[in-house]
């Protein structure tokens, strides 16, 4: 597989940079709370077909068959940092 810089549409195998936020269950000190890497916030990628891309969200889903799709994640376009369309390598 390549990375290829194209505008990506729906159906194609992508790989999407995104922020996510974070959570702790813990007492931390104001201090350590302040100096968080990152400002607390986690940088995820996932990796699947485009299943739909609305000015709202991005879904993307991990497994297909012809009518059906599995694992699907729908992702908040304002977490979006960048999105690369995938290219295959035919034989």
């Amino acid at each position: 597989m390549t990375r290829r810089r194209t505008k990506a549409r729906e159906g194609d195998l992508v790989i999407v940079e995104w922020t996510d936020s974070a959570s702790t269950d813990s007492w931390m000190r104001l201090q350590d709370a302040r100096q968080q890497e990152n400002d607390g916030l986690i940088h995820c990628r996932s990796v699947g077909w485009l299943t739909k891309l609305s000015p709202k969200a991005m879904t993307v889903h991990g497994s297909e068959t012809p009518t059906q799709v599995m694992a699907t994640i729908s992702i908040p376009r304002s977490c979006i940092v960048k999105i690369e369309r995938l290219r295959t390598r035919e034989a």
